[in-house]
């Protein structure tokens, strides 16, 4: 049995996503299809040059070798993997300024691509995946994160549900042919207005720094339900609700929600402050009531 066949056996038979194939097919690329017992350190060794000569990203390569060494010890054959030094984290969020020049150029479902990854900080697949699960305009987005398997839950604000109806997508069921799809129009639109290519990363990185600005613990939530023991006793969807009208949105985005009047504007300001400037106002705005 080859490395290959070994790793559709193992997933097959522990109902696992096809990650380990997909690592098994990349080292057989490099090194070929061997026998997992002739599979040794050298081997590890040698297709970790070659990835890295192919610019292959070390995310990638690393997250190979944890594959390759289940499935060898899934047969009762360890091999030890070096240790593979990953590069330092450089968030690149997108500016909204560039978010606003495409925006009209955007056919409907990458609109609503945008509007979704912007407002949940999700995942590429797992904005793929609400998409797809749109029926009808929901009273709250959710899904279960495809990596942490978290079960995340978001408000949905008056101008996210403009871009919520259900619309013809290009997806098909494979996630990184899918993936490859949004990657590309983004690519080919960012050219054609003569922005900075925007990546769906990047606006990942936008939206949890947008969030980090209304509030810490929202982002928290966003980013993996960082409350501890808190999430026995507390709602994450509620700490959301609280930071939301804080969050700033591209202007594009509000669409036929965008507030002219003056009262309008005053009370969606108003919910953007933090509790104590609340107070304030409100103590100031009784005692000019009051005379």
């Amino acid at each position: 049995m080859k490395i290959t066949e070994l790793a559709q056996q193992y997933v097959t038979q522990n109902g696992l996503a096809k990650t380990p194939i997909y690592s098994a097919n990349r080292f057989a690329k490099y090194c070929g299809d061997k026998e997992p017992s002739e599979i040794t350190e050298i081997h590890l060794r040698d297709f970790r040059k070659s990835a890295e000569a192919d610019t292959v990203s070390a995310w990638t390569i690393r997250g190979t070798l944890k594959d390759l060494r289940t499935l060898l010890r899934s047969v009762g054959h360890d091999v030890r993997i070096e240790k593979v030094r990953l590069p330092q984290p450089d968030p690149r969020p997108v500016a909204v300024e560039d978010i606003e020049a495409i925006w009209k150029f955007c056919p409907a479902w990458l609109q609503q691509f945008l509007a979704v990854s912007y407002w949940t900080a999700a995942r590429l697949d797992d904005v793929i995946r609400m998409q797809k699960s749109l029926t009808c305009v929901p009273a709250v987005l959710q899904h279960v994160a495809s990596k942490t398997k978290f079960r995340h839950r978001y408000p949905v604000p008056v101008w996210l549900r403009q871009w919520l109806d259900p619309v013809r997508l290009p997806y098909h069921n494979n996630f990184d042919w899918s993936g490859a799809v949004v990657r590309a129009s983004l690519s080919e639109i960012c050219r054609f207005c003569d922005v900075a290519v925007i990546l769906p990363n990047h606006v990942r990185d936008r939206s949890l720094n947008e969030w980090m600005r209304a509030s810490p613990s929202a982002v928290g939530v966003l980013h993996g339900s960082h409350l501890g023991t808190l999430r026995h006793y507390v709602d994450p969807l509620l700490i959301l609700e609280s930071a939301a009208p804080r969050v700033r949105v591209p202007q594009c985005m509000l669409g036929d929600c965008k507030q002219s009047d003056t009262e309008g504007t005053l009370i969606d300001n108003f919910r953007k402050l933090d509790p104590q400037a609340q107070g304030l106002i409100a103590s100031t705005t009784e005692r000019l009531a009051a005379g």
